[in-house]
């Protein structure tokens, strides 16, 4: 008796398309899943380098800052004319104490002055100078009648002239809270240094 080929029971389908359709589905959520935790690492990755470049810079204001006052101190000043001086145009102090200054006055005339004032060259004016930071001691000369003050002459370019005034004279000269937020607005390294020195 001859042998009958085996014959599949109709109750069982066969769907070789469908396995093979839902095995791309599946492929296509994972490398949707991967692609967007390609993207999440990316993202980390990019805060990451940004909190180190703002942690690089924090720690490197004050090295600069030792260097600048270095570089000074071993510099001899020069004595220029109140007259041919003006104040820095992008400090941000708004309002000049009075009393500070008279009290500043009060001290240099007595004790001198133990630091001079730095200074750049106008760019609009090359006889005269802008002041770069020392706008108070420069206001307490100009109180106790001298016609000259101290000063250093250094390089600085506009984008930084807000920064050097602030740094120099935050531990010296007091600012105000309203004061120290327009300082944040004058440059990046500005709000940095001064968010770095709040949480002292």
């Amino acid at each position: 008796m001859p042998i009958e080929p085996f014959r599949k029971s109709p109750g069982i389908p066969t769907t070789p398309q469908n396995e093979l359709h839902g095995a791309r589905q599946e492929l296509h959520g994972a490398r949707q899943e991967l692609h967007g935790a390609r993207q999440e690492l990316q993202r980390v990755q990019q805060e990451l380098r940004r909190v180190q470049r703002e942690l690089a810079e924090v720690q490197t204001q004050e090295e600069l800052l030792l260097q600048k006052i270095d570089t000074i101190e071993r510099s001899e000043p020069l004595h220029i004319p109140l007259d041919l001086l003006s104040p820095n145009p992008w400090a941000s102090r708004i309002h000049i104490d009075d009393d500070f200054v008279d009290q500043l006055a009060e001290s240099i005339k007595s004790a001198g002055l133990s630091i001079p004032i730095n200074v750049r060259r106008d760019p609009n004016k090359p006889e005269a100078y802008q002041i770069v930071c020392g706008g108070l001691r420069w206001r307490a000369f100009k109180k106790l009648g001298y016609e000259t003050i101290p000063a250093f002459l250094i390089e600085a370019e506009d984008a930084k002239m807000g920064f050097l005034s602030l740094i120099e004279n935050i531990h010296r000269e007091p600012y105000t809270t309203e004061e120290l937020e327009e300082a944040k607005k004058t440059s990046s390294e500005a709000n940095i240094f001064l968010r770095n020195f709040g949480s002292r």
